[in-house]
């Protein structure tokens, strides 16, 4: 039976591993290198060992062996890899093997195992929810609209070596994307909460069944125009300020664009938006801007020490900015996207 190549096996296996992007330079992988190195025999004994979901389990008790169905390694991808690597002769490896029956079906109880196993040793909510299956299949949809979501820490980087194809993907990273979809489901300032905060408490408001793939990509899409704009506005004196104030800006947006709101009209609009003869009408964007940084010098929020982020992480900051936005600005908004 031919096999396919080494690589491909490796990819296959590691697929539900959270950590499979992870540098190699990583000081876990240097320190088993040198217990490969130097005390290979003692591996099992300083090693955590990797755990392995199968489908189905059989043992062949005669042949000392076991035949796995789809197993995916779902901790320990840096420990094969670094045994793959070195090559030792004289060491062994503690292997935990879980049956799960039909993966498809079990679903629940496989993210359940992954996250548990991967608690034990420090990993952020952002890795922990990477392989959720509205995650992979958002990915998959954004794919065939010419987006690669990355779901994964340096996931982009890694596959566009690869494939000419990823490549020529304009990259969206799962971070940003959540951001930009909290600001117009809740409010701004919750865009600005804590990396695993939105991962772990905010996740179920972004991530539906129900969305398509356009009702999360749009937002991003304006977002990427918005920061964009932000960035080349007004220089030096406001260096970190388009970044922070740009959910804002999202948000005023949407909640005077019709457009925005309408199902109906979200392929029209991504066909526009992804244009090469579309021109985004910066001057609102830049007014809304100007406007922000106004309250923000005059705030009541803002404290001396954390300054900038302390105002637009302020449940009020929005309230404030919006009461503020001129009705003339508004209609303009309206007609963002009608050239």
């Amino acid at each position: 039976m031919a096999l396919p190549p080494a690589k491909q096996i490796q990819e296959k296996l590691f697929s539900r591993n959270v950590r499979i992007f992870y540098s190699e330079s990583k000081k876990p992988n240097k320190a088993m290198k040198d217990t490969l190195a130097e005390q290979p025999q003692n591996f099992w004994y300083f090693n955590n060992g990797i755990t392995i979901l199968s489908e189905k389990v059989t043992l062949l008790k005669e042949d000392k062996k076991i035949i796995l169905k789809n197993p995916q390694i779902i901790n320990g991808c840096q420990t094969i890899s670094t045994i793959g690597e070195n090559r030792p002769s004289d060491s062994c490896l503690f292997a935990k093997i879980v049956e799960i029956g039909d993966s498809l079906i079990n679903q629940e109880l496989i993210d359940g195992i992954i996250e548990a196993n991967n608690r034990q040793t420090p990993v952020d909510e952002r890795m922990l929810k990477s392989n959720h299956p509205l995650q992979v299949r958002l990915q998959r949809h954004l794919e065939t609209l010419g987006y690669y979501f990355e779901r994964k820490e340096g996931q982009f980087r890694e596959e566009r070596a690869k494939s000419s194809r990823i490549n020529a993907l304009k990259c969206v990273k799962n971070i940003d994307l959540i951001k930009c979809n909290l600001a117009i489901i809740k409010l701004p300032h919750t865009s600005h909460a804590h990396e695993d905060d939105l991962f772990s408490s905010h996740f179920s408001d972004v991530f539906k069944d129900k969305k398509t793939p356009l009702d999360y990509l749009i937002p991003y899409i304006i977002w990427d125009y918005i920061s964009r704009i932000g960035k080349n506005y007004r220089g030096e004196k406001r260096k970190r300020f388009h970044k922070l104030a740009s959910f804002h800006v999202l948000r005023v947006i949407y909640d005077h664009c019709s457009d925005l709101n309408n199902n109906l009209k979200l392929n029209e609009l991504f066909k526009k938006l992804n244009s090469k003869s579309f021109e985004f009408n910066e001057s609102p964007v830049k007014q809304l801007f100007d406007i922000i940084y106004k309250k923000y010098e005059k705030s009541k929020f803002v404290d001396v020490d954390s300054g900038q982020r302390d105002f637009f992480k302020h449940k009020d900051t929005y309230k404030v900015v919006s009461e503020s936005v001129p009705a003339y600005l508004k209609r303009e908004i309206e007609n963002l996207f009608e050239n």
